[in-house]
């Protein structure tokens, strides 16, 4: 089941949410302020199972072929996701307060010295 609202009808920010984002049933997206830097033109540009949801300050930003999957069960709470690429959170974790999760394109990886590190694996 997928849920879809054009709007939250408790949101303070007037923008509706993204076209191309597939919610599962008990998600939880506090304003689509979240949403104010996500220009993913994937299909869907965000996937959010069971039971997740997104917080307080959390950032969504995306380039225009990014697609994040954000698992069952898992909190974002103040935290950050860049993408250029794909970026897939696993169920039951918990994203908050200053954490940023960053992915460049595979161009850039493939073309610019050091990009691509990733400090956190």
């Amino acid at each position: 089941m997928t849920w879809r609202n054009d709007h939250l009808a408790y949101d303070w920010f007037p923008r509706p949410l993204p076209e191309n984002i597939r919610l599962g049933p008990n998600v939880y997206i506090e304003t689509s302020y979240i949403f104010a830097a996500f220009y993913s033109a994937m299909q869907p540009g965000l996937e959010m199972e069971e039971g997740s949801g997104a917080y307080a300050l959390t950032c969504i930003a995306t380039g225009p072929q990014a697609a994040i999957k954000v698992g069952a069960y898992t909190c974002l709470n103040g935290g950050s996701l860049i993408a250029d690429d794909a970026i897939d959170i696993g169920a039951h974790c918990l994203l908050a307060w200053g954490s940023v999760v960053r992915i460049r394109s595979r161009l850039a990886r493939e073309t610019l010295p050091g990009a691509g590190a990733r400090s956190w694996t």
